[in-house]
């Protein structure tokens, strides 16, 4: 598949991925909207704390995907439950985000018009990732947490929510590892990772440094401010992605 192919599937897939995402939060409850804000360190009392818009967005990924109800998280329960139809560009994502997992992925060489080539996790496995305001920005050696899966042969797009790596989260990062080796003898499980890296992510203010760019556009690079996704913030006067029939502002970001 060519470059302009890929784009195509990419575009054609991003477009339906809000709606879906949506689906996917509407399956949650609040328990649950509420288990994975206390797991990332986002609740305080009875109360969500979200520093910028994009948490919620971290929050709700984590809920979808690292909660799980017998033994099945929100995807898992969408496929057997209410699937779309067959061969649709819905279920090619859901079938796809059923096999994702969390990584650290460092940028190596971006690829404008198309996305970033870099490393995946600690095995370091070249792959692309495809997001068109991200490939116009990234600086090599950036590293961002983040959920990826793979739609298309050789490719990978992430699920929207990505948090950059700085100095303090990276800190926060080992600390924990090193403790929970300590502590229990064996090395992490992927649910106990993805928590730890998200959790020293927010603590560490990361989200505060996402910057926004629409494809196509060319903004300086920064290093503190790179651009993650180019799908759309969540707006104030949005309704509230937990359901709650609420804006945003009165809600989760309130």
């Amino acid at each position: 598949m060519d470059q302009n192919e890929i784009v195509r599937n990419y575009k054609a897939l991003r477009g339906v991925s809000v709606a879906l995402n949506t689906r996917l939060v509407k399956t949650l409850n609040r328990d649950e909207i509420g288990a994975a804000a206390a797991a990332l360190g986002m609740l305080h009392g009875k109360h969500i704390d979200l520093e910028t818009e994009d948490e919620i967005s971290v929050m709700m990924d984590y809920a979808i995907h690292n909660l799980f109800r017998d033994g099945r998280n929100a995807v898992d329960r969408m496929l057997e439950e209410d699937p779309p139809p067959e061969g649709s560009p819905e279920l090619r994502l859901l079938r796809s985000m059923q096999k994702s997992h969390y990584t650290i992925f460092t940028v190596q060489t971006p690829i404008p018009g198309l996305g970033v080539r870099g490393l995946d996790g600690m095995e370091k496995t070249p792959i692309v990732i495809v997001d068109l305001g991200f490939g116009a920005t990234a600086v090599p050696g950036m590293a961002l947490a983040t959920r990826i899966h793979s739609p298309g042969e050789g490719w990978w797009m992430t699920t929207g929510a990505a948090l950059p790596i700085n100095a303090k989260a990276l800190s926060g990062i080992i600390r924990e590892t090193d403790d929970h080796i300590r502590r229990f003898g064996v090395e992490l499980e992927e649910q106990e990772r993805t928590t730890i890296i998200i959790r020293a992510c927010v603590a560490s203010g990361a989200s505060r440094q996402v910057a926004y760019a629409d494809p196509g556009t060319s903004i300086a690079p920064s290093a503190a401010a790179p651009v993650i996704r180019d799908s759309p913030k969540i707006g104030r006067n949005d309704p509230c992605p937990c359901g709650s029939g609420k804006k945003y502002k009165k809600c989760c970001g309130g």
